[in-house]
């Protein structure tokens, strides 16, 4: 039950708020000082909701005099001057009547006389130059009373303005000049109220103005314009926007188009995109484009676009004549920049006005000419052509006579065109003259062809070339080139450079094999070892001298066979058994140590030899030793050489 309650009071508390919530905000003033003045009401409806009718009221303060004004369901109401008291405080309010309900606003106490809004002011032009804004805006040239101006500047994205004040009277257009930084990007905007009066009404602000920087470079246009299709060329511009600081509030590009001659005025076109299609005649258009932003307007930019000059005229049908005049031009060409002057007129007969033109032509001078017929930029050609009074041969040859691709047995000739102003008439081919070594050879190619093949000449040989041009007045003058072929193709001599070059680099690496083989072969095939041979001394005996072999250690001994067949052998004789003795005695003390030392008995006849067998080592001093000498060699071989016998006993 509480919480209806409560629901209950809310409902009352909300549906009598909207009740009473009637105008607002009610407002009455004139926008002059004039005395004579109307005032003009204005208030909010707030939300009594629509088909409410409104009702103003005024009543004289502390007075009984009281007025009301029924202005239907209008919000506003111009309030004559005759009808109320606009020198005395008087009391205002609006009611609003919806069915049987009334809605009223605050009332709102004024003296009407000092009521004074003036409209908003409207930003006429912005200029900047050297660090100073010019801020131009509407006046109020009938306000005879001063206004006070009140401009507020910031740079771009702040959030702060700065304020500066200006007084005027009735002037057409306010000026202030303000101080401001270089390359910096502005805002402004301005307001204005009565100075005289105690009540200040402001007026609404004017526009906020953004205060770009100068575009002090020309635009960069480009062309682009298509082949003559049904009296019409299309041509396509297109530029690139200026710098943002210069952009900056909007840019807009006003472009000036002269399509003929016969034009009193220019096509102007304004657009605010960086590009622009548009279609022109055959002859010569000349168009010049500017950008401008709220501070003032770029460099012009002019381009002038070719006329679509023929190298000779169309064949096609005959000139149709029509009734509308139409607009003949004429251009004397020079050479390939294009036309040097350029005359025009308008006439319903263009065949005659052709003939008049053609009387005043200077002889061997080319002349185009362009008839057009609408207007502006419905312009479109009807009929071109060039045209000479009288032709002749050509004064000088193609300049840049040029030979390349030179081979053993060809080579091919290029040139550049003959000048308009040089020909005298209409080219119909160029003429290739070649002379060489028992070769000639003469031969014609179109006028649009500006090179020429040679082909099948001899290797070696000097040519010389002539090239002229031939009109239907016959050949004029040449221009010579001379050609020296290469001879034919043979082995390209190596340079000397290269041949030092190659012998180092062989030498080098025969130098490093060599040792990496060395290296291979001592790693995997190491070096045999050899034995130590020592040499052996030389035993001299009395007679002749003796050289025992040299090459293993031989040792000399004397073998003493076991006389155990008497009967066969004889005794030793008494001088050998000493010798032998001697003998033994000198080369045997080792092994007569070694048998003290030995652990196993000695054979009794160790010490002996057989008779046969007498050996001895002999000194270089001993004489009686040469019976037998043993050598000792592989395999412990003794060999016992004597006078008759040649005895080996292997150990």
């Amino acid at each position: 039950m509480e919480l209806e309650g409560l629901l209950m009071v809310l409902v009352v508390v909300v549906a009598h708020g909207v009740l009473n919530e009637g105008p607002a905000d009610l407002k009455c003033y004139k926008n002059t000082t004039k005395p004579d003045t109307d005032f003009k009401c204005s208030w909010l409806p707030g939300a009594s909701g629509e088909n409410t009718t409104y009702t103003l009221h005024y009543c004289v303060t502390n007075g009984t005099f009281c007025g009301n004004f029924d202005v239907e369901e209008r919000h506003s109401l111009v309030l004559f001057r005759e009808s109320v008291i606009a020198s005395r405080e008087i009391d205002m309010w609006v009611e609003g009547h919806l069915g049987n309900r009334t809605h009223k606003s605050p009332v709102f106490s004024v003296i009407l006389n000092e009521q004074v809004q003036y409209d908003a002011p409207f930003i006429e032009k912005i200029s900047r130059s050297s660090g100073n804004l010019a801020l131009y805006w509407k006046g109020l040239p009938k306000e005879k009373q001063p206004v006070i101006n009140e401009i507020q500047f910031r740079r771009l994205k702040d959030q702060m303005w700065t304020n500066k004040t200006l007084e005027s009277t009735g002037a057409e257009l306010e000026k202030l000049t303000l101080k401001v930084q270089s390359d910096t990007v502005y805002e402004v905007r301005v307001r204005r109220r009565a100075k005289q009066l105690r009540t200040h009404i402001w007026s609404a602000w004017s526009q906020i103005k953004t205060v770009p920087n100068e575009i002090d470079k020309q635009l960069e246009v480009r062309w682009e314009i298509g082949e003559l299709n049904m009296g019409v060329r299309l041509l396509k511009l297109s530029w690139d926007a200026p710098h943002w600081s210069e952009s900056a509030g909007g840019v807009q590009y006003v472009l000036t188009l002269n399509i003929t001659r016969c034009q009193h005025k220019p096509v102007k076109i304004s657009t605010n995109t960086t590009s622009y299609n548009t279609n022109v005649t055959a002859s010569v258009v000349n168009i010049s484009i500017i950008a401008i932003n709220n501070v003032g307007t770029s460099p012009k930019k002019t381009i002038t676009i070719p006329a679509q000059f023929l190298a000779n005229c169309p064949k096609g049908k005959p000139f149709k004549p029509l009734r509308a005049k139409k607009c003949v031009e004429w251009y004397e060409l020079s050479d390939f920049a294009g036309a040097v002057s350029v005359n025009h007129c308008k006439t319903k007969n263009v065949k005659q006005m052709i003939h008049q033109i053609t009387q005043g032509m200077k002889d061997f001078v080319r002349y185009h000419y362009f008839v057009h017929i609408g207007q502006k930029n419905r312009a479109r050609t009807i009929a071109l052509c060039p045209i000479y009074k009288l032709e002749g041969v050509p004064k000088q040859g193609p300049s840049n006579v040029t030979i390349v691709d030179v081979t053993h047995n060809s080579v091919l000739v290029s040139w550049e065109p003959i000048p308009r102003s040089h020909l005298q008439g209409f080219l119909k081919h160029y003429v290739i003259y070649i002379t060489g070594q028992n070769y000639s050879k003469v031969d014609r190619v179109p006028e649009s062809q500006t090179n020429y093949a040679i082909e099948n000449v001899t290797p070696g040989s000097l040519y010389i070339v002539n090239v002229a041009g031939e009109t239907v007045k016959g050949v004029g003058a040449n221009t010579t080139g001379q050609i020296l072929l290469n001879p034919k193709p043979s082995r390209p001599a190596v340079p000397e450079w290269i041949i030092i070059v190659s012998i180092i680099v062989i030498l080098a690496l025969t130098i490093f094999c060599s040792f990496i083989i060395q290296r291979l072969k001592t790693e995997l095939l190491p070096e045999i070892p050899k034995p130590v041979i020592t040499e052996t001394p030389v035993n001299h005996s009395q007679n002749k001298e003796e050289l025992y072999p040299i090459g293993e250690e031989v040792h000399s001994v004397i073998l003493i066979h076991d006389q155990q067949d008497t009967s066969s052998k004889s005794q030793m004789p008494l001088e050998e058994s000493s010798l032998l003795e001697v003998c033994n005695a000198s080369f045997c003390e080792d092994e007569d140590d070694e048998s003290q030392t030995s652990s196993v008995p000695l054979n009794p006849d160790y010490n002996r030899l057989p008779p046969p067998l007498e050996l001895a080592e002999c000194s270089h001093e001993q004489s009686g030793c040469d019976v037998t000498t043993p050598v000792y060699r592989n395999g412990l071989v003794f060999e016992l050489k004597g006078e008759n016998t040649d005895i080996r006993t292997q150990l």
